[in-house]
């Protein structure tokens, strides 16, 4: 993932860019050439988890060996409070390749943003499935799992009017971009000291089309500043 963040970093700036969709793309082999591997068609569940720190087997389907992590690993290798589901899907059943669109958690996001290894873990969710696909070290190398990021750089979020009108109030004006929430927050300060504590006053969510908001504030007896926020309005997956 090092490489992966780096070239991201060197097109969109310094880890100023969002994570806008992850793909897992897999090939299912449907007749797996040994019987450890059952077959079936079913529900399966793929978790992002917290754990990296587990050695990888060196077995082919054809030759099962007795190295690296297994099922009686999985007590210290699993955190249920902090592995994450990344969505429920179904195999095929025959060879083939396959796509899996990931859910967008944001422990996964950091993982990603972060360049170091990120880890799966794929469990039934249905009794009948028996689903196994070409590993890592697969000697064709476009049936070899893949993890596609589609990252996008962040938009500046800009306040571009602050007024007074004529009611006393304070008038704050700012472009909106379409498909990104944004939310203005306000603080006090004084003795020119800016307080620590900032206060949501406008949560705006994300449009299908860019537009215009003004948002009026009272007035205080001290100074009083603002920022902009804006996150991107993901799907539900």
């Amino acid at each position: 993932m090092s490489n992966l963040v780096s070239a991201v970093d060197a097109a969109l700036g310094t880890h100023d860019w969002l994570v806008k969709r992850s793909i897992l793309r897999l090939y299912e082999m449907g007749t797996p050439p040994h019987p450890i591997f059952s077959r079936g068609v079913g529900r399966f569940e793929i978790r992002w988890i917290n754990n990296d720190f587990w050695i990888e087997g060196t077995g082919i389907p054809s030759l099962p060996t007795t190295q690296g992590v297994s099922w009686q690993d999985l007590p210290t290798i699993l955190a249920p409070g902090l592995d994450k589901t990344l969505g429920f899907f179904t195999n095929s059943g025959t060879d083939g390749a396959l796509s899996f669109d990931l859910a967008l958690i944001p422990s996964f996001v950091s993982d990603i943003r972060c360049g170091s290894e990120v880890g799966l873990y794929f469990t039934a969710a249905s009794p009948e499935i028996g689903f196994t696909f070409d590993a890592r070290s697969f000697v064709v190398p476009d049936d070899r799992p893949r993890l596609e990021i589609t990252a996008r750089a962040r938009p500046s979020a800009r306040l571009d009017a602050i007024t007074l009108t004529n009611n006393n109030l304070v008038s704050i004006g700012f472009n909106t971009l379409s498909n990104w929430n944004h939310t203005l927050q306000a603080t006090d300060a004084a003795n020119g000291l800016v307080s620590a504590v900032w206060s949501n006053l406008l949560s705006v969510p994300g449009q299908p089309s860019n537009g215009r908001v003004e948002y009026l504030d009272g007035l205080t007896n001290r100074q009083r500043f603002y920022r902009l926020f804006l996150t991107p309005d993901l799907p539900v997956q």
